[in-house]
Order: C-alpha cells, then sequence, then structure tokens
C-alpha cells in the first residue's frame, strides 16, 4: 500500500463500502477481495487491497492531489470507477 500523507495541497476523501447496501449475495457469504485505485496529481497507487470477510463493512479517508479518480475492483474485476 502507498501512503500519502496530507499536507497543504492535498485533500481527504472519505471511502466507505457497505455490502449489505450493494445486494450482492456473494459479498454477504464468502471473503472477497477489495482493491482500490487512485490516480491524481501524484500518479497512480493502489491505496487498498485487503480480503474482506463477508457483512464487513470497510472505511477509509484517502488523501488525494488535485483532482482524482477512482477504481474499485472486487474479486480483481472492475466494479466501479468515479471521479472526485
Amino acid at each position: 500500500m502507498y501512503l500519502v500523507l496530507p499536507d497543504e495541497t492535498t485533500r481527504e476523501v472519505p471511502f466507505n463500502f457497505n455490502p449489505a447496501k450493494l445486494g450482492i449475495s456473494e459479498l454477504l457469504e464468502r471473503s472477497y477481495s477489495l482493491r482500490l485505485i487512485v490516480r491524481d496529481e501524484r500518479g497512480t497507487r493502489q491505496v487498498l487491497d485487503e480480503v474482506i470477510l463477508p457483512w464487513t463493512s470497510f472505511g477509509a479517508s484517502i488523501v488525494v492531489d488535485g483532482e482524482a479518480t477512482f477504481e474499485l475492483f472486487i474479486n480483481d474485476a472492475l466494479f466501479m470507477k468515479w471521479d472526485e
């Protein structure tokens, strides 16, 4: 995991993942991998790569520099992509 500490040119973006709100039964029945990639002014970095237990919510605060694109992968498949 590549960690960026906040400074005067960056901002924190909250990231919350709750599998119960998605309606995907596999995420509630067995463990799965969750990976989050961020692309911003500082480059591309993987900020999360964890195996998550069923029913477990995950939250973090991600530090970004300027406009950022997030890519969320579940079990190595792109699940969602968004800009912040």
